[in-house]
């Protein structure tokens, strides 16, 4: 079994705390960064799925669909409870922009709205 396997058993993506909110000492020196370094691995090596896998939570991120980022992560509780820690209310998953930022910093909503103009 590869590395990335044992780490993230079921080729599921992850969510790093500081792409859901402002990560806190914990998550900074946290597991996630080895998984991370396991699935950076996984696509240099030309890992069957894992350019899928990573290419699918792209495209969850960058269309602001929470719940299916949650659902694409390791652990969709802790992705989850990271972005509630910044935006808890049940509104806050179907918002259009990150949840570290404010609209007007959320390069992915500035993205969107210059893809629409």
């Amino acid at each position: 079994m590869e590395d990335a396997e044992l780490a993230n058993p079921g080729n599921k993506a992850m969510n790093t705390q500081e792409e859901l909110t402002n990560p806190n000492y914990e998550a900074a020196c946290g597991w996630g960064y080895r998984i991370q370094d396991a699935h950076a691995a996984d696509l240099a090596k030309g890992h069957p799925g894992a350019q899928a896998w990573d290419d699918a939570l792209s495209k969850e991120r960058f269309e602001f669909r929470w719940m299916n980022q949650f659902a694409l992560s390791l652990d969709p509780m802790t992705s989850m409870s990271f972005h509630d820690e910044t935006l808890p209310a049940d509104g806050a998953k179907v918002v259009h922009f990150c949840s570290m930022y404010v609209p007007q910093f959320c390069s992915m909503k500035i993205t969107e709205d210059q893809e629409v103009c």
